[in-house]
């Protein structure tokens, strides 16, 4: 049984804090991950994260997934004309788009790039592996850690 807040050792009952992890092009502290039969779940036990891991694992199988969605649909979103006409270009302020639940930030990524316009920002309960390899992120793009239910 995976350690609750109530029965978690202090080894697994750090918390990392929203503001504590962000990369918008600069590197960032190593995940904190607590194992669970031999996968690594987010140290923030807030509901959701106890029943997916956050590992590299995890990362890759998201990637991988992004990849056949974006390959069957031709494209990043559904209803284009919808997205388009959200995004366009505004006079008034720049279009923003928020990824809650990131994953990999894959999507983010190549939202930010196929709307160089827009600020992209990709949350979620790990950190996110677009934010620690590869090239560095594109400058409209950040990605954070942190948990969207308590913003």
């Amino acid at each position: 049984m995976a350690p609750t807040a109530a029965t978690a050792s202090p080894q697994t009952s750090a918390h990392v804090l929203p503001h504590e992890l962000s990369r918008s092009g600069a590197s960032t502290p190593s995940r904190s991950l607590r194992p669970v039969h031999g996968r690594g779940f987010s140290v923030q036990l807030t509901g959701y994260d106890k029943h997916l891991p956050g590992d590299d694992q995890e990362q890759s199988r998201l990637d991988i997934q992004h990849t056949a969605v974006k390959l069957n649909l031709g494209r990043l979103f559904t209803c284009p004309e919808l997205v388009l006409a959200a995004l366009a270009p505004r006079e008034d302020r720049r279009p923003t788009v928020v990824d809650i639940g990131t994953g990999s930030g894959g999507w983010a990524v190549d939202m930010s790039k196929e709307f160089p316009h827009c600020d992209v920002v990709g949350v979620d309960l790990v950190e996110p592996k677009a934010a620690q390899t590869g090239p560095p992120l594109p400058s409209n793009c950040r990605l954070e850690v942190g948990d969207a239910n308590t913003y």
